[in-house]
């Protein structure tokens, strides 16, 4: 009896830490607007940029994968991300407060990093989010179509997203709103790309929560 107990044990210990990466099809960039997420949260930021709020592998239909590994060699090691720490200050920061980035990213790698690991270790998961995201640069995108943060100014759901497909082509963006104070602001911006991250592909409508809407993009 007692060996049998001992065989449990390590299956069980086994299936526990073994690595269990998910697969997935393609990744989903999501971008934040600080001014419009201070205005709904009710927290100070002094980010005037587009800022990184996550870089999510995802399957084209659910479950979409989370959490994929309990592996203790697929943990958030702040070490490894060490170079990058300035860069990720400022691209990926915790809005609601600098000294909150450290579990920011830890809770980012944990619950969508690690799905990318059949193809992304820790840093070059991290390297490809900022990589993407100052490739696209949205704040210029928009500012080259003439849409500029403004307190008072509303834009069309369609002018910002064309102003996107400027520079990723015909590939559906996703758009995502809030409503405090009952002005709809745009929150964030959401591109998705191919499972390498090199290429995009359209996102689909599905989760536009701005469209049919009069847009603030607060300053």
């Amino acid at each position: 009896m007692k060996s049998v107990f001992i065989v449990f044990y390590i299956i069980l210990i086994t299936f526990l830490f073994r690595p269990t990466y998910s697969t997935y099809q393609f990744f989903k960039l999501s971008l934040q607007w600080p001014p419009s997420y201070q205005q709904q949260y009710g927290v100070p930021t002094i980010q005037k940029n587009f800022t990184i709020h996550g870089l999510w592998p995802q399957n084209f239909s659910r479950p979409w994968p989370q959490y994929c590994s309990r592996s203790p060699s697929a943990s958030f090691n702040i070490k490894t991300i060490t170079n990058l720490r300035g860069q990720l200050e400022i691209d990926w920061p915790n809005l609601n407060g600098q000294s909150l980035n450290d579990k920011f990213w830890e809770d980012e790698w944990n619950k969508h990093g690690t799905c990318s690991l059949n193809k992304f270790q820790q840093f070059q998961y991290f390297s490809l989010a900022i990589d993407i995201k100052n490739k696209l640069d949205i704040l210029r995108l928009l500012e080259n179509a003439g849409i500029r943060p403004n307190a008072t100014v509303t834009y069309n759901y369609i002018d910002i997203v064309d102003a996107i497909k400027a520079k990723i082509g015909p590939f559906e963006p996703q758009l995502h709103c809030v409503m405090p104070h009952n002005n709809v602001l745009l929150l964030e911006v959401r591109v998705c790309l191919d499972d390498k991250g090199a290429t995009y592909i359209s996102c689909g409508n599905r989760y536009n929560s701005c469209q049919g809407n009069r847009i603030y993009i607060p300053e």
